[in-house]
């Protein structure tokens, strides 16, 4: 009986040493349990956080019969899309954006599936042209209701593209300078150097000569030379003044108003000349452009008609305009005595050419009015036939 006792005894304290071992190691098993439950939570939390404060735009959405369904999103797209966070699950695509960008955001999530990798893409809004958004997409797989999922994160990249443009702007503006620069010197090594030079020879004539008759004979000698160096001046001068306008303001013009404003700049020499000039500005009677631009061409090529006309007739010019491909087309054709385009056309806007010594000029009036054109997203043609006359048209890229 004894024996058996002390077995029982024997075995419950083995049995409350297994239990008590047991509890220990489930006591442990649990805590570690809260601990790793603790730490999925603060993860959680913390990956929430950064969710909901992302400037980033992040959620999930999938696609139902070829509609995009926003599943959720963080707050970020909340204040994109201008509603309250609770409102983006359940809401189709197309609520927040318009077909084409709906369609855009379709066309990538389907590649994103078909490749089974994340594709990337920037674009700028449809209906927000300085808006320019960047994201990736991907697909997670089909999700409980069968449809598939997709994840996304997208960032407004707006004012990167903004600098971007005016890194780009700066950098055509520096090209356009460097052109400047470099026909200075080409100025400056032939235009400028030959009057100089022969303005030396003479002033060395004077300095050797006592005779006063001569004196004056070579002074009188001096005046082509001066004469041509004011002209290369003065056009370098013009040349300096249209390109310092690059950051004047755009406005609405009338083409009638700017006419008029020409006209009476060029009165002496359309009196002179007796030339008869007709416009035609029903077609396009405004124009978004710079108005000291506008002046500058309209001067330059009435001036130009004015001045070579033919001496067998009277000068007659007909301005006029009309829009034709996205351009304003400012058209000026005269019956003055043309250009041999075959011999002269390579030359024809280059700067200090001139092509007819019928009248004086800088020979800058052709290239300022096609620099100017062409650096505001133009261009201009010209047709002439000698001994008939010219006709210059102006494609005009309106701001």
């Amino acid at each position: 009986m004894k024996n058996t006792n002390e077995k029982l005894e024997e075995l419950v304290i083995e049995r409350t040493r297994k239990i008590t071992k047991t509890n220990e190691a489930l006591k442990k098993e649990i805590s570690e349990h809260i601990k790793t439950e603790m730490a999925f939570r603060e993860s959680q939390s913390t990956l929430q956080s950064f969710y909901n404060s992302s400037s980033f735009m992040m959620g999930v959405c999938e696609l139902i019969e070829n509609k995009i369904i926003s599943l959720y999103g963080n707050s970020a797209t909340a204040r994109f899309f201008g509603v309250e966070i609770n409102k983006l699950p359940g809401k189709l695509g197309d609520y927040y954006t318009d077909n084409e960008e709906n369609k855009l955001w379709m066309d990538k999530y389907i590649q994103s599936m078909k490749e089974n990798h994340p594709v990337r893409f920037e674009y700028k809004r449809p209906n927000d042209p300085d808006r320019w958004l960047s994201a990736v997409v991907a697909y997670l797989g089909n999700g409980s209701s069968g449809f598939p999922q997709f994840s996304f994160i997208c960032e407004d990249i707006s004012e990167r593209k903004y600098i971007e443009g005016q890194l780009i702007k700066r950098n055509r503006e520096l090209i356009k300078i460097n052109s400047v620069l470099e026909d200075f010197v080409y100025i400056a090594a032939h235009d400028l150097r030959s009057p100089i030079a022969n303005m030396k020879m003479l002033e060395e004539y004077l300095s050797l000569t006592k005779d006063v008759d001569k004196k004056l004979s070579i002074l009188k000698n001096l005046n082509p030379f001066i004469r041509s160096l004011e002209r290369t001046i003065e056009g370098m001068i013009e040349t300096i003044h249209v390109q310092k306008a690059e950051q004047s303001i755009c406005k609405k013009l009338s083409f009638r108003s700017i006419f008029n404003l020409v006209i009476l700049d060029l009165k002496d020499e359309i009196n002179k000349g007796d030339a008869g000039i007709n416009t035609h500005f029903d077609e396009a009677d405004t124009i978004i452009y710079v108005e000291m631009y506008l002046i500058s061409i309209l001067n330059n090529l009435l001036s130009n008609a004015i001045k070579y006309a033919s001496k067998d007739r009277k000068p007659h010019i007909e301005v006029s305009t009309s829009k034709i491909n996205g351009y304003v087309l400012l058209k000026i054709k005269d019956n003055g005595i043309g250009i041999d385009l075959e011999t002269y056309g390579n030359e024809l806007f280059k700067p200090f050419k001139r092509l007819s010594d019928q009248a004086d000029g800088t020979g800058m009036g052709l290239y300022i009015v096609k620099s100017t054109i062409e650096k505001n997203g133009g261009y201009i043609e010209v047709n002439s036939l000698k001994g008939e006359g010219t006709v210059f048209n102006c494609y005009l890229k309106e701001y």
